[in-house]
């Protein structure tokens, strides 16, 4: 998470507040209440004891013009240009501090506009009212409480506004009032929000930024583009001049959403275009993700530098905080608010103890006016509770950086605590690793309901990190916070890298396909913990980001270095990141079985490898960190598999030949005799073999001994692809076939997915050379293993090298039986009931396995499937069932509850296939028969049957379940009766 000021978020809102006790800022202002207006609808300006500055002087700072926008009327203030006014002395005098600014505007950009106005302390303060590229007219009130119209401005004027970016700012009327509010006198108000499926503990959220504004070629780009504009003016990003280091996947974007950069085409050849993160799609887009892979929610986070000048924008539709509310409720997600305080203004006199700085009247004006009364966010199902609390967050208390935008005093903390107790929340607080040594703080934080310590960057790439900073830091918090009643709240995030923005390492701290992640969630479920903070969702500048991102080389501009999916060796897919996360969740939740290792497939296709070979070149201000870094998988792992009376070498070098980029794989050596051999391993991968698989390289003989080399792939088994004797319009995919001509290019293809390769693994990528005495020397490009058309055809032009082998069946006098279902009201999950028996002692472990039935096959149903969709759950001595719920009385019954709580209509509707298991003290595996429900078939059953033991299980089922999946579902009247859905 970036923790600056430059950051500014447009996410203030209207309020309307019937039958509140004092005047307040409303939809409409009433004539008789305003002091002062000026108007331009018209076309020429019409001013109610409000003068207006007309300069036609083009060179001249207040030099303004007349245009038109969706058919209404306004005045353009071009950039860096001002609309000068001046109040009549007995319309607003300079005693006169307390006054509401309203501004209509047109919302194009994604820069901001202020008002600088005369105040008690500068002639110049500034108010900032930030732009979301709605393309509407907008109308945003600015609440001023140290105003003082003194007509100190250039010409003797109050107040001005000044024009910002490369479409200007266009304004149609003006309307100040004098009012004033005071958000601690502020009823709470009516809060219908607070249900059970918004209960924020055990539920684990992502931050999420929505900071990224797109614009054109001299417009000012919010949080890509980085340094100055070119001496054209051009301002977006381009090479050398961008601020993100993960490069975001935009393929489901709409295009309407997406806008030109300056960098050029992609490895792919598509344009090279951005995200604009105020976009009600790119935001459904988000939640929908948020959605698909189990994240619960989203802290939204709001930066208190982009809070100066307290503003209230009247048209809620199209500030970005409602776009997020409707997302969040639309996709079944949570969120809850997330004050960052850095970049805070701050009272900066140190004998000042007890003033409360202007950063907090900011927050608390915020909260009360915006998040509780205009948006209403707390009535909202969708905003996260505890026992009823509204969640809010206030991040950076305790930080100190070279900066110092981070505020300090003791007051302010207090009182932010105190303020949002007083409006009935729920209050966590961000603070450093180290905030228990911080004895000037530590009886504030003690107020707190829930610490959530800052890991990201704290913790590297290895275990042993994970496990030092965790004994010396997280271990005695948790101790700490349970003596002390308060809540804990860990942040775990993908690995880090800021070159492009902040010069350091390229690729700082690795995520290891997916294990820089997982160490930390594995370790926390270890310590019992049920949920974490990701750090972050969409936060792509410091490569934090969890959201889709470039895979490689052909998904990143052509001409500049980004870190991508695949840098770290391993071929990963833009949502791999998505999908480890998911798993984590499962894990801590209990929904799936805790492990060391990623448990996570490297890709679900249509792509499962693909390899050019591709580093680029990184500048960096600390030069030793200069370098080609890769963005492709390159090498990994890479050794000699196998070597039979032949030498070989493997490198990856720059070569102008190269068919694709600036790189390719060079492979050369010498065979020392007829049916000479040698195979090299480049790459390792994890990839299950599905039917009608296809690999394809681009291959270039530099002699004529390179046409004897190809691309084999290992399986898990120790066998090669190449031995089944695949091939293509009669070339074999192995050495039995020359391939290519001498000196140029030539692409390569072969099925492989064939019946009996279906579910192997392939673990391992190599070039190979099969031939007789002489040298070799071949160039390799364009890996790649992906979804084919149809089934491959096993061809028996030359015999296997290895004949395959078929495992005998388990002999087992064992029965596993799936017993039935229950539905559990309390604990929002659904339990399986099933049994052993095990006459011969034969078994040593015991558990269940859960698939998702429409994305699994049978064969995914057993222990070590890799299909992201199966989960195995190990029984426990906590889950023996003393009741015998199998017709043989011999048996050891179980119960296993899988949680579901606020999964959405989708998984309540999923079939679910489930299968009991047994592992044999012999190490080898067991299964009972598939059976097949739903949530909603089983909840259907016990509601009907009226099986639910308690009058509130009964209505649970029908107000979280059936009519939540089928809208107006026939009520049924409770009565008591058995529990159990008999399994079929």
């Amino acid at each position: 998470m970036r923790r600056i000021f430059s950051i500014i978020l447009s996410l203030a809102m209207l309020f309307t507040m019937p039958g509140m006790a004092q005047t307040l800022v409303t939809t409409e202002v009433k004539a008789t209440d305003v002091s002062a207006s000026g108007d331009f609808t018209s076309g020429n300006y019409v001013g109610q004891n409000l003068a207006f500055v007309d300069d036609s002087n083009t060179s001249a700072e207040a030099y303004t013009y007349k245009v038109s926008k969706e058919g209404k009327s306004g005045r353009l203030i071009p950039n860096n240009k001002y609309a000068y006014f001046k109040v009549e002395n007995n319309a607003i005098t300079q005693s006169d501090n307390d006054l509401f600014v309203e501004v209509t505007y047109y919302d194009e950009g994604n820069d901001f506009f202020q008002v600088q106005y005369n105040a008690t302390g500068s002639n110049y303060k500034q108010a900032t009212i930030n732009k979301s590229n709605s393309l509407t007219w907008v109308t945003t009130t600015v609440c001023i409480d140290d105003a003082s119209f003194k007509k100190a401005q250039n010409g003797g004027c109050d107040f001005r506004i000044w024009g910002r970016g490369n479409s200007g700012t266009t304004i149609s009327s003006i309307k100040l009032t004098k009012q004033s509010v005071n958000p601690d006198a502020e009823p709470l108000g009516k809060r219908t929000g607070g249900t059970a499926n918004s209960e924020f503990k055990g539920k684990s959220f992502a931050g999420y930024q929505g900071w990224f504004g797109t614009g054109g070629q001299y417009n000012s780009w919010q949080h890509y583009a980085y340094g100055d504009a070119d001496a054209d003016g051009t301002n977006w990003p381009r090479p050398g001049k961008i601020s993100i280091d993960y490069f975001p996947d935009v393929t489901e974007y709409a295009e309407s959403s997406l806008a030109q950069t300056g960098f050029s085409n992609l490895g792919n050849g598509k344009s090279t275009k951005l995200f604009d993160s105020n976009t009600k799609d790119v935001i459904d887009t988000h939640f929908k993700w948020m959605n698909q892979y189990g994240i619960d929610g989203a802290a939204i986070q709001r930066f208190v530098g982009g809070l100066t000048g307290r503003t209230i924008t009247a048209t809620q539709e199209a500030t970005q905080l409602k776009k997020i509310q409707n997302a969040a409720e639309a996709n079944n997600r949570l969120m809850y608010v997330m004050y960052d305080i850095s970049g805070g203004s701050q009272i900066t006199d140190s004998s000042d103890t007890t003033s409360i700085s202007s950063y907090v009247k900011d927050m608390k004006f915020d909260w009360v006016y915006n998040i509780e009364q205009s948006l209403e966010m707390l009535n909202s199902n969708a905003y996260a509770t505890v026992d009823g609390k509204p969640v809010v967050c206030v991040w950076g208390f305790g930080f100190s950086n070279a900066e110092n935008t981070r505020p300090s005093r003791r007051a302010d903390y207090e009182e932010i605590i105190r303020f949002f107790h007083s409006r009935g929340c729920y209050v966590i607080i961000g603070v450093p690793r180290e905030w228990r040594s911080q004895s000037q703080y530590i009886d504030i934080y003690n107020q707190a309901d829930m610490i959530s310590p800052w890991y990201v960057g704290a913790l590297g790439a290895d275990e042993g990190s994970v496990d030092s900073i965790y004994a010396n830091y997280l271990d005695p918090d948790i101790t700490y916070c349970k003596n002390n009643n308060m809540d804990y709240y860990p942040v775990v995030f993908s690995g880090f890298s800021w070159t492009l923005w902040q010069n350091g390492k390229p690729n700082m701290i690795a995520r290891n396909a997916g294990q820089t992640f997982w160490n930390q969630a594995y370790k926390l479920k270890q310590r019992g913990l049920d949920a974490f903070y990701v750090a972050m969702f969409d936060e792509y500048d410091e490569g934090t980001a969890i959201a889709k991102n470039a895979s490689d080389y052909f998904d990143i501009p052509t001409n500049q270095y980004f870190v991508t999916a695949s840098c770290d060796g391993y071929w990963l897919s833009s949502d791999f990141q998505l999908r480890v996360v998911n798993e984590a969740i499962k894990m801590m939740k209990g929904q799936r079985s805790t492990v060391s290792k990623v448990p996570v497939a490297h890709s679900n296709g249509p792509i499962y490898y693909r390899n050019s070979f591709e580093s680029k070149y990184v500048t960096c201000v600390d030069s030793k960190y200069n370098g080609n870094y890769p963005v492709d998988p390159c090498f990994k792992n890479n050794k000699v598999l196998s070597s039979s009376n032949a030498s070989g070498n493997a490198s990856i070098v720059k070569n102008n030949t190269a068919k694709t980029g600036d790189y390719l794989a060079a492979f050369s050596g010498n065979g020392n005799g007829n049916n000479s051999s040698y195979i090299y391993q480049i790459s390792e991968t994890a990839i299950k073999i599905k039917k009608g698989m296809k690999l394809s390289y681009s291959m270039y003989a530099v002699n004529n001994g390179g046409r004897n080399t190809y691309v084999d792939l290992l399986l898990d088994d120790g066998s090669y692809v190449s031995a089944r004797g695949f091939a293509s319009n009669g070339v074999s995919m192995g050495s039995s076939s020359t391939k290519g001509n001498v000196g140029s290019w030539s692409d390569c293809s072969f099925t492989f997915g064939s019946d009996s390769l279906v579910g192997k693994s392939i673990v391992g990528v190599a070039l190979a050379y099969g031939g007789n005495a002489g040298n070799y020397s071949s160039y390799f490009d364009n890996i790649i293993i992906e979804d084919g058309e149809g089934q491959g055809v096993e061809e028996t032009t030359e015999a296997p090298t290895q004949q395959p082998t078929t495992e005998a069946p388990v002999s087992t006098n064992m029965k596993l039986s799936i017993n039935g279902y229950q539905i559990s009201s309390t604990l929002e999950g659904f339990r399986t009931i099933y049994s052993i028996k095990d006459d011969d002692k034969e078994a040593s472990e015991v558990g269940l396995i859960y698939g998702l039935t429409d994305r699994i096959s049978e064969s995914d149903m057993v222990v070590g499937s890799q299909n992201q969709y199966v989960t195995v759950a190990k029984a426990t001595d906590e889950g023996k069932n003393p009741f015998k719920l199998s017709d043989d009385v011999n048996t050891t019954s179980y119960t296993m509850t899988m949680l579901y709580g606020n999964s959405g209509t989708g998984m309540l509707s999923s079939k679910i296939s489930v299968r009991a298991y047994a592992k044999l003290n012999n190490g080898k595996y067991v299964y009972g028969d598939i059976k097949t429900m739903s949530i909603y078939s089983v909840a259907n059953v016990l509601y009907q049957q009226k099986k639910m033991i308690t009058y509130s299980g009964h209505n649970y089922l029908y107000e979280k379940i059936l009519n939540v999946v089928t809208p107006g579902y026939t009520k049924v009247d409770y009565d008591w009766s058995n529990i159990i859905v008999k399994g079929k």
